[in-house]
């Protein structure tokens, strides 16, 4: 799977690539997510990758909060079997978002990690 198409000359696509968001996500959403948003995004992230199994869902945060996005990592089967593949949904004022999928993979020889 190739690596997202990160724009380096835009700030939300960074944003969203640095804490593992499709960076193609709209990018009005992008500019309506706050800080405390960028960093659940990344804490659903980070803890899907790293525990959930092939198949299961994670969401974050578990409960929510008026204002604040809700993130929800499904973890797919990834085609290297070092990598991590998963698809987001974004919940925010009343709208859902899926994003296309992501790939992550270990730091071992021959891989690479992609955001």
């Amino acid at each position: 799977m190739p690596p997202a198409n990160v724009d380096s000359r835009d700030p939300l696509q960074m944003r969203a690539a640095a804490v593992g968001l499709h960076p193609q996500l709209p990018r009005d959403l992008l500019a309506r997510l706050s800080p405390t948003d960028y960093r659940n995004a990344g804490t659903a992230i980070q803890t899907a990758v790293a525990e959930a199994p092939e198949g299961a869902a994670f969401v974050w945060p578990r409960q929510r909060w008026p204002g604040l996005a809700t993130f929800q990592v499904r973890m797919m089967r990834a085609a290297d079997p070092g990598c991590r593949r998963y698809v987001v949904t974004v919940a925010k004022d009343g709208w859902s978002t899926t994003a296309p999928p992501m790939e992550t993979c270990d730091s071992q020889p021959g891989h690479r990690r992609r955001y």
